[in-house]
């Protein structure tokens, strides 16, 4: 069963052809509805890792009614949904069997601790487990992995495994030194589904999640591993030698490639990504969801990087509360809310010079737009009242 794997993609449609001196005409045409339904996320914005998607499903975590629901992508019917005691904290991309592994914590704590293994077919829950979470990562994408044999999540300085059909525990996956010899942030993990990244006293090392070998370390001081943006290659948020940036991560060997996710001239204290989406050979991302339309603002711009040579290739400021949405071959989506009768409207910047086009838009503000394969689905703007409807808009083609 093909995945989509959804760390950070939320996505719109809207507004804006380049025509004269780089205006843009943004009367983009309404999108066609597909389907809509009652019901739907209701979180203003779908974080990294609430949701993931295959060919025929978007299954996403519902936090206020502590579930997950899994929707038809096909005429937006309910497949099945799964009443949890507890709160998701992130979702897996669903493996070749049909599984997908849900991480979750009780309500008010931030332990994340307990996994859950989900028959995508019937929505089953084949099996649970807790274990002991008293810090690790907070960060959507990197806390739960899976992979056809082996369900890994991360705690303190390491990565608790259990087999993915029986529930059976295997040996975790620990660093040599404990936290206390990583400093007063602990040690902070991340799992791939397939490769563990622990950072150790005198550097970070890749597992096989599956064997649970130890396949190579980097050596630096001071390492930890923050999101993970991409898994073939490893693209993930890495400090190591007081120095934090976005890397590539080679998975066989540990190479580290270039620094991308900030400004050229940024010092080494720059913030990198807090949300960002690998397409190809390159990197597009935002310091935050929400942009502040400043120019001189880290957060007012979005941009993209090499990430081979780790340049930035634009940045491109957005107006005041401009929601990056995430990326795909076709470009890189803004979503604006015009305040106008033009109603929602969605950017989509090329990849290569960051010159904008229009999608589409839809008629009202929505509370949540998440692009899943080709459909744009919408909640309305009151996503907590009972009669709040999810509403899916086929994207264009090209």
């Amino acid at each position: 069963m093909k995945s989509q794997q959804a760390f950070v993609a939320a996505v719109v449609v809207v507004s804006t052809l380049l025509v004269g001196c780089g205006e843009a005409d943004r009367s983009g045409s309404e999108l066609a509805e597909k389907w809509s339904r009652a019901g739907g996320p209701e979180s203003e914005f779908l974080s990294a890792g609430s949701w993931t998607a295959t060919d025929d499903l978007w299954i996403y975590a519902n936090i206020d009614s502590s579930r997950i629901e899994a929707v038809r992508l096909a005429d937006g019917k309910e497949a099945w949904h799964l009443p949890l005691e507890e709160n998701v904290c992130e979702i897996s991309p669903v493996n070749e069997a049909g599984l997908v592994a849900v991480r979750d914590h009780p309500s008010g704590m931030h332990g994340c601790d307990r996994v859950t293994v989900v028959d995508t077919a019937d929505g089953d829950a084949l099996w649970s487990a807790t274990f002991t979470s008293i810090g690790g990562r907070s960060e959507g994408g990197g806390m739960v992995g899976l992979t056809e044999k082996t369900v890994s999540v991360t705690t303190e300085c390491a990565v608790e495994r259990w087999d993915a059909t029986t529930g059976d525990p295997l040996e975790p996956l620990r660093a040599r030194q404990g936290a206390g010899e990583l400093g007063a942030f602990g040690c902070r993990v991340a799992t791939t589904g397939a490769t563990a990244l622990v950072p150790e006293a005198d550097g970070i090392s890749g597992f096989d999640v599956d064997t649970g070998k130890r396949l190579w370390t980097v050596a630096g001081d001071r390492p930890q591993v923050g999101a993970v943006y991409a898994t073939e290659p490893i693209v993930a948020d890495v400090w190591i030698e007081g120095v934090q940036g976005v890397r590539v991560i080679d998975p066989r060997t540990g190479q580290l490639g270039r620094i991308v996710g900030r400004s050229l001239d940024a010092g080494a204290a720059a913030p990198t990504l807090g949300l960002a989406d690998v397409v190809g050979d390159r990197i597009a991302g935002a310091y935050d969801e929400e942009l502040s339309g400043s120019d001189a603002a880290a957060d007012g711009a979005v941009r993209t990087w090499d990430l081979t040579s780790g340049t930035e290739a634009w940045s491109r400021a957005s107006e005041a509360g401009d929601i990056f949405l995430g990326a795909d071959e076709k470009g890189v989506y803004i979503g604006r809310d015009t305040r106008s009768d033009a109603g929602y409207s969605v950017l989509r910047r090329d990849l290569d010079d960051g010159s904008e086009d229009v999608v589409g838009s839809v008629e009202n503000a929505p509370a949540v737009v998440t692009k899943v394969g080709d459909l744009l689905l919408v909640g309305g703007a009151d996503a907590a009242r009972e009669d709040s409807e999810t509403t899916a808009y086929q994207l264009p083609s090209s």
